[in-house]
């Protein structure tokens, strides 16, 4: 497949961060996608390296157990019956919130 642009960062809260994407360029059907979180850094590597990687067959999913008041990243990858996509660019980095600003 494609490679899918950029997560978008929806919803924040305290331990998670909600991201959608739009699904990429295939010929043949999507079987499922790989979402990667990270702690931001300024010039990430072209494969993501240490993180949370959760997989799911949506085109928005909820990355939970993130630690409060950090900032994030997000990338996504597709697969199909050929095999996966190279990894998005990353998402604009969103900072978790306080315990005491939203709820969970």
């Amino acid at each position: 497949p494609g490679v899918p642009r950029p997560p978008r960062p929806l919803k924040v809260t305290a331990r998670s961060v909600e991201v959608e994407w739009d699904p990429p360029d295939s010929d043949v059907p999507l079987t499922e996608y790989e979402v990667w979180s990270g702690v931001y850094e300024a010039s990430p590597p072209q494969v993501p390296r240490a993180g949370l990687r959760n997989r799911t067959l949506r085109t928005v999913f909820r990355v939970t157990g993130l630690a409060q008041m950090t900032r994030y990243q997000f990338r996504v990858r597709a697969r199909n019956n050929a095999g996966w996509s190279g990894w998005s660019a990353c998402s604009e980095a969103r900072r978790t919130s306080d315990a005491c600003s939203q709820e969970d």
